[in-house]
């Protein structure tokens, strides 16, 4: 199982709600709120999987996705945005999209594919 998750999202409500659900699936999770914090977890730690929202405190998600990709080793990226970008995301690399309001059981579904 690859189990090692980067959760990107500054609504700590939503990224705790995450965490805790991953947890108990038996995945190590990290979250962090910003751009800046998530290239620091980046240069630090390999992750299998990242969950990536789209506006953030110090930019857009969607413009980390080059780095993601050069600096890990093939990680599902799931982006999530309360705006319509499906086609924005994953053209720029993500491996899914969803809209928010985002399910657990639908992040947690993606993961398994």
């Amino acid at each position: 199982m690859n189990n090692k998750v980067l959760i990107i999202e500054d609504e700590r409500e939503l990224s705790e709600l995450l965490k805790r659900f991953l947890i108990k699936k038996q995945y190590e999770v990290t979250c962090v709120e910003n751009l800046n914090q998530a290239m620091h977890a980046l240069h630090m730690y390999l992750f299998d999987t990242i969950i990536l929202d789209n506006n953030l405190p110090d930019g857009k998600g969607i413009d980390i996705i080059p780095t993601i990709h050069a600096s890990q080793n093939k990680p599902t990226i799931i982006a999530m945005s309360a705006l319509h970008i499906r086609d924005e995301v994953l053209n720029a690399g993500a491996s899914y999209y969803i809209e928010k309001p985002i399910s657990t059981a639908a992040i947690y579904q993606l993961m398994l594919r």
